[in-house]
């Protein structure tokens, strides 16, 4: 019963707009490309999956967080793991395991989940508290 909004640009999309097609997943799957704000996506979505092959930071993944959602995301360079601190917020997946990655959906969608997990974990990155850290830093206190 689940739908599937991939949002985002990449070399894949016209071999994933095929491969949709293909398998007649047309009402299940959407490909929305570039997105400016996903707010209303993530107000409407049960679960939040990045699978990045590299990411800088992850502010989308925070956005997730702050909306309440469960995150997946993928062991790979970069800021996700250190966001969901290395499993404890969310769940990390291996890169190029797609098994391990679908059995993690269906585990996650099929669980209850304490939006509050996310939510505060997201708090942790906000302005106010990485600004008084970044001044706790400087004037060593």
């Amino acid at each position: 019963n689940s739908k599937l909004i991939i949002l985002g640009e990449g070399k894949d999309k016209t071999g994933l707009e095929n491969l949709v097609k293909k398998l007649n997943l047309d009402e299940k799957v959407k490909l929305l490309g570039f997105i400016d704000n996903i707010q209303e996506f993530l107000q409407i979505s049960s679960l939040f999956v990045s699978t990045s092959l590299h990411e800088g930071f992850g502010n989308v993944i925070i956005e997730a967080m702050a909306a309440g959602l469960p995150v997946i995301v993928t062991d790979c360079k970069g800021g996700p793991k250190e966001i969901v601190d290395y499993g404890k917020y969310g769940d990390i997946v291996p890169l190029d395991e797609v098994n391990t990655l679908a059995l993690k959906i269906t585990e996650r969608l099929n669980q209850n989940f304490d939006k509050k997990i996310s939510i505060n974990r997201a708090q942790d990155f906000s302005i106010e508290k990485i600004s008084q850290e970044y001044l706790n830093v400087l004037f060593n206190e």
